[in-house]
This record gives C-alpha cells, structure tokens and sequence, in this order.
C-alpha cells in the first residue's frame, strides 16, 4: 500500500504534538539538509498556531537555499555600499 502522507503529515492532522515535536527534532539533527524542507514548509503556518517552538527550525539549514559558488560569496563584504527604503511621491 502506497501512502501520500508523511510521517509528519500524519501527526499534524492527528493533532500529536509529541510526534510532531519529535519528528521536527529528528529532521533537524539527522536531516538537516533543504532538500528535507518539503515536508515542514507546507505546515510552517499550522505549526505556528499550535504554538510549536520553530527556533531551531530556523535556526538549521532545512529553511535555508544557500548559493555554493566561490564567485558568489555567502556574505557581503563591502560595507561602504548601503540599500535605503525611499518614500517616492509620484505626481
């Protein structure tokens, strides 16, 4: 039998929030990779409402596209070069 949902899918729409906090550890610490995010990123707004602390969600690389090229550095470097909102008033 062929399923659709994951583990963790199950568990949000079960209202487990043991599960759920285990399952988010679990792909934190061992999964930590973007690839993994498709399974959290469709629930981020549930998981909010239930209050489930996404800290270390965000703090890891699951959330996080990152640009792996040495032409392209990871940080910005120039602090001379400054981006500033600006309130255009169009006639």
């Amino acid at each position: 039998m062929e399923t659709k949902y994951s583990p963790l899918d199950i568990a949000i729409y079960d209202n487990n929030i043991i599960s759920v906090n285990l399952l988010l550890n679990v792909l934190i610490k061992y999964q930590n990779n973007t690839c993994f995010n498709y399974l959290i990123d469709p629930h981020i707004i549930t998981l909010m409402e239930k209050n489930i602390d996404l800290k270390d969600y965000f703090e890891s690389n699951l959330p996080i596209h990152k640009i792996v090229d040495e032409n392209f550095p990871y940080l910005h470097y120039n602090s001379s070069t400054k981006i500033i909102g600006l309130n255009a008033k169009y006639p």
